[in-house]
């Protein structure tokens, strides 16, 4: 007859110095570890009970040890069950029927059905849509409806991401989000013991170099501003919403979001949306004026045609200044030559608002208080001193 228990597997740390979860399984004297998916700290492991003690401030130990109790349910009732019928057990017939098992529940099309819809609750369009990006870039990879999550190992991993690169062509950035994104969905399913969370150790994301960003100088901010694009009320309306972006230092989503109660004198009180944070953001002249232009109701425009737009915009002012773009796929480096008003978007517009902002002498601490950032590290990946301002400054010497 074989026995069974749920143990920590030493030899299997994590990075929270946390162990593996594994059971135990003994036929004819022969010991063979099967994975739960979960992790525990040392000192939270009850050996005698074998499941999670509750930590303080924290009952995740409930919904852990009844994904724990599944699992190790699921190899017992497949040992009585091969008992019953007078079958001899071996570790071969075990993992057989336990793959079984999961050819029934565990489909990636499944898992992902559940994890959207977890998700939805908490997150907004602009996030789910990743998690749908990377949802069907995998079934296109894989050139499969659906498949099991036992699949995804480290060579799976490596192959999709490689494929991110040299099929898709895309930045390590991008790939970079469809990895985290991937591994969320992947970290999902192991808190319901639907995959096992230790292979994530070993699945590597990406090394990051800057990409090519820009911010406007001041003239060329007041060159989109002060253009009158004539009867072309699409053309007027985007112009207004990106020069909003650019004069307040709001996003895009923030800006289209804003409502005529978020006006409070000479001040916008608003929600955040990215952070969840309220915050004050001070209107100095040109938002007063855009604001007035339309009631303090803005026109409200989709993120892509808004972002088309502001090229088009950009070329029709003259933006055209030839620029070098650099960009990596894998360790390759790459350079394109291309206009400069290819490379506007709604979230040059913050960036052009740090950028002049500190070239007029505005203290930094300041500045993060309107843009709300916490940390000076995310804040300086937005400033993009211009030349005239890096020229001036070599005059000094």
């Amino acid at each position: 007859m074989a026995s069974t228990k749920v143990k920590l597997r030493p030899d299997k740390k994590g990075r929270a110095n946390e162990l593996a979860i594994y059971v135990q399984v003994c036929i004819n004297g022969k010991v063979k570890l099967y994975p739960t998916g979960q992790k525990s700290k040392v000192e939270l492991w009850d050996a005698k009970t074998q499941k999670i003690k509750k930590s303080p401030g924290d009952n995740n130990h409930v919904k852990l040890n009844m994904i724990i109790d599944k699992k190790h349910q699921q190899i017992k009732d497949i040992i009585i069950d091969e008992t019953l019928k007078g079958n001899e057990l071996s570790f071969d017939t075990l993992s057989k029927l336990l793959q079984a098992d999961k050819v029934e529940e565990l489909g990636f099309d499944y898992w992902f059905a559940k994890f959207y819809e977890s998700q939805n609750l908490e997150f907004r369009n602009s996030t789910l849509k990743h998690y749908k990006v990377m949802k069907n870039q995998i079934l296109n990879f894989c050139k499969r409806k659906d498949f099991q999550l036992s699949e995804i190992d480290y060579d799976f991993y490596n192959r999709f991401k490689n494929w991110l690169i040299t099929e898709k062509l895309q930045s390590n950035s991008t790939v970079n989000k469809r990895l985290k994104t991937l591994k969320t969905f992947l970290k999902f399913c192991g808190n319901h013991g639907a995959f096992d969370v230790s292979k994530l150790a070993s699945f590597q994301m990406l090394t990051e170099k800057p990409a090519t960003k820009i911010a406007l100088t001041e003239d060329e901010l007041m060159s989109i501003y002060k253009y009158d694009f004539g009867g072309n009320a699409r053309l007027n309306r985007v112009r207004d919403l990106f020069s909003f972006c650019c004069f307040t230092g709001l996003r895009e989503s923030d800006v289209q979001n804003l409502k005529p109660a978020n006006i409070q004198g000479d001040f916008l009180k608003l929600n955040i949306i990215k952070t969840s944070m309220d915050n004050g953001i001070p209107l100095n002249q040109h938002a007063k004026a855009i604001l007035n232009k339309y009631e303090n109701s803005l026109p409200r425009l989709s993120q892509q045609r808004l972002n088309m737009g502001i090229k088009e915009i950009g070329k029709i002012v003259g933006l055209d200044q030839e620029q070098v773009v650099v960009r990596f796929q894998g360790g390759k480096r790459i350079e394109e030559v291309v206009p400069r008003y290819e490379l506007l978007s709604s979230h040059v517009g913050r960036r052009t608002f740090i950028t002049i902002s500190i070239a007029k002498g505005i203290p930094i601490p300041l500045i993060q208080s309107i843009t709300g950032h916490k940390d000076l590290k995310s804040f300086q990946k937005y400033i993009k001193m211009n030349d005239q301002a890096k020229l001036d400054a070599m005059k000094l010497w």
